[in-house]
């Protein structure tokens, strides 16, 4: 029969077997909320950021707003139309610590502090001091342009 220290020390070695095998990372994905899961199955995908700048045809977009995700951009972005025509692109990401922000009623909120913003994107409940941020964007013919970089 081991003890305490034999224990311990396999223990460790495992820990270290895994995270260097990158089983840790899929381990650590799986942490996410379920309201983010469920919001990363809904979201328009193969969207790519090139110099900068990301093109998303307007017929994909509609009115009603929406969640991307492009490669290339640091999170999913939040595109709305505004009655003016032009659009709000927000990151979903808090600028409290960095995590992803989903969209919960008519609010956004992080997951990983609870931070809360609203859905011009300011915030409504700390711990975060700003707003998330917002992209530069306009239509060009039949594409939104987003200005990424």
């Amino acid at each position: 029969m081991g003890n305490r220290r034999d224990f311990l020390g396999k223990a460790c070695a495992a820990c270290g077997v895994v995270f260097l095998s990158g089983a840790a990372a899929t381990a650590l994905e799986s942490c996410g909320t379920s309201k983010e899961a469920a919001g990363a199955a809904a979201k328009p995908a193969g969207y790519v950021v090139n110099n900068g700048l990301l093109n998303i045809p307007l017929a994909e977009l509609g009115d009603a707003a929406k969640v991307i995700s492009a490669k290339g951009a640091p999170k999913d972005l939040y595109i709305a139309k505004n009655p003016d025509g032009t659009y709000k692109v927000l990151l979903l990401k808090c600028p409290h610590m960095g995590g992803s922000v989903f969209q919960e009623n008519q609010l956004f909120k992080c997951g990983l502090h609870g931070s809360t913003f609203d859905l011009s994107g300011k915030v409504t409940k700390g711990p975060a001091k700003d707003n998330l941020p917002v992209y530069k964007a306009q239509v060009n013919g039949t594409n939104l342009v987003v200005q990424i970089g």
